[in-house]
């Protein structure tokens, strides 16, 4: 039961069965592949010295012609684990290990925050929020420790951060507006105003709903003074 255990090991391949590919935890030595590839050259030998021992007045050459081709069949299974598995645990070492950084990967989040800093000091803050999901994404602890740690790109995210509650406080005030709840529209103007007075000026103010809570409109024409009353005319004094 054993033996055929090791024939039937053999024959699938070393690397097939024990070794593991990227991502790690996975096989970094080269034992398995190294073990297939000796039995293949072993393999190989034991056909050559067929041949190269055949008699044509010889019964024995049929079953030398066996041999060599039950050895070229299982030479080659053989051949393609070795390939597989030094494939793998090349992979496999240049794969980063768990909790040690990728280097490369590292280096390139490096180019991306030093391009950020730049952007961020030009005032092109829809660039470095593009950036930052990207980083945020690929490592949040180079993003909390790294990349907000620069003041002009912390200033930038302030400012996005910022235009999105504003751009909140909008369409909230735009639905309540609808809704005639000026009382609601009153308190969040006061809001925005205090945040960018340049936008309370220029967008929050643009809106004819809003604009209406915050300067009620003039339901009636004014009304005219009334004409003052006029005196009768003097009468002529009676003759006697």
């Amino acid at each position: 039961m054993r033996t055929a255990a090791i024939v039937a090991l053999l024959a699938t391949g070393c690397s097939f069965i024990g070794v593991r590919g990227a991502p790690p935890p996975c096989t970094d030595n080269y034992v398995l592949p190294i073990i297939d590839g000796v039995v293949v050259s072993g393999a190989f030998v034991g056909i050559g010295v067929s041949y190269a021992g055949r008699d044509k007045d010889s019964d024995l050459n049929k079953l030398a012609d066996a041999g060599a081709a039950m050895g070229v069949v299982l030479a080659l299974p053989l051949a393609v684990s070795a390939l597989y598995g030094l494939t793998k645990v090349s992979t496999c070492r240049a794969a980063p290990r768990q909790g040690e950084p990728n280097l490369a990967a590292r280096e390139r989040l490096r180019d991306l925050h030093v391009s950020a800093v730049v952007v961020a000091r030009s005032g092109d803050c829809d660039s470095v929020d593009k950036t930052s999901r990207q980083i945020l994404r690929v490592d949040s602890e180079f993003h909390r420790t790294v990349f907000v740690a620069d003041p002009a790109i912390r200033q930038c995210l302030a400012i996005l951060s910022r235009r999105e509650d504003l751009l909140l406080f909008l369409m909230e005030s735009g639905a309540a507006a609808q809704r005639g709840d000026c009382k609601t529209v009153q308190a969040i103007a006061a809001q925005v105003l205090a945040l960018d007075a340049a936008f309370h000026k220029n967008t929050f103010l643009a809106d004819v709903g809003i604009r209406r809570c915050l300067e009620p409109a003039i339901t009636a024409p004014p009304i005219a003074p009334a004409p003052a009353p006029q005196s009768p005319p003097p009468t002529a004094p009676v003759q006697p």
